[in-house]
């Protein structure tokens, strides 16, 4: 049994506010043990089904927010920016289950710190439905007939989850008063809930069916500027459909993570 695990931080136990998720900010090293931590409960938990090797792929930001020399040393660590793939980066149709730690709303959502890849994009929709960095990636996992057997955050992504990865184990590890509130549930009914959700999640992967993959893959972004939209319609096929919108067809999954991160970096200024 082969397992693989994307994470974020926004939907992390005690992570709340913006600045946390920031390196050099206040709270921000305190969000990276908090993540490790929640990592570790996921890796403890495959391992007690069974698990023969654990891909953690680092999904957040500049993706190297996770301790290295804290995190449990069965699993492997894949971080850097950029990196192929983005947060569905070292996914392959050797995993058997995939699960998403520490995942949020999409942008224009309710939800603890939601937006989508970037929090420079207003809204990203896919065939004129707004979608999930969650999603984005499950339909990644589809592409490769991997099943995402766990979802985990506060209890907008996992209303999401429960709807879109049937069967998929789901944590809420805290409740959404606004876009920088919440209340977090006890770290020891945290912890406990992940390594069993991981460990069931494991057990039951084979039980799991892949997601479906649309035959159309229109992706659709609204920027918070102009100019933004303007840069992200020179790629090839992208279209400016008004003055903050861009939209491109792709062919296949992979290529919607590779987009959003050339679009995200146009943003970066």
């Amino acid at each position: 049994m082969h397992v693989y695990i994307s994470a974020d931080m926004e939907g992390i136990a005690g992570v709340t506010t913006l600045q946390q998720t920031v390196p050099g900010s206040r709270g921000y090293d305190s969000a990276c043990r908090l993540m490790t931590n929640e990592i570790n409960l996921a890796v403890a938990g495959a391992f007690d089904a069974g698990a023969k090797h654990v891909l953690v792929n680092d999904s957040h930001g500049p993706m190297d927010n996770i301790d290295y020399s804290a995190l449990d040393p069965r699993a492997d660590l894949l971080q850097g920016k950029p990196k192929v793939g983005g947060m569905s980066a070292g996914l392959s149709s050797a995993h058997d289950v995939a699960f998403l730690l520490g995942y949020h709303s999409p942008a224009g959502q309710r939800g603890i710190l939601s937006h989508t890849y970037t929090s420079r994009f207003r809204r990203v929709l896919l065939n004129d439905q707004i979608i999930s960095e969650a999603e984005l990636v499950g339909l990644v996992c589809a592409s490769y007939q991997v099943p995402v057997g766990l979802v985990t955050g506060d209890d907008q992504i996992c209303k999401l989850g429960d709807a879109v990865f049937p069967g998929a184990q789901t944590v809420c590890v805290k409740r959404s008063h606004g876009q920088h509130s919440g209340t977090h549930s006890a770290r020891s009914v945290v912890e406990q809930s992940i390594r069993r959700a991981a460990r069931d999640a494991t057990t039951n992967a084979r039980q799991l069916s892949a997601g479906t993959i649309p035959g159309h893959l229109e992706l659709l972004v609204e920027f918070s500027r102009p100019h933004e939209a303007e840069l992200a319609s020179k790629i090839p096929t992208a279209e400016l459909i008004d003055r903050t919108t861009t939209r491109v067809v792709l062919d296949e999954p992979t290529q919607l993570m590779e987009v959003l991160s050339v679009w995200a970096a146009v943003c970066a200024d």
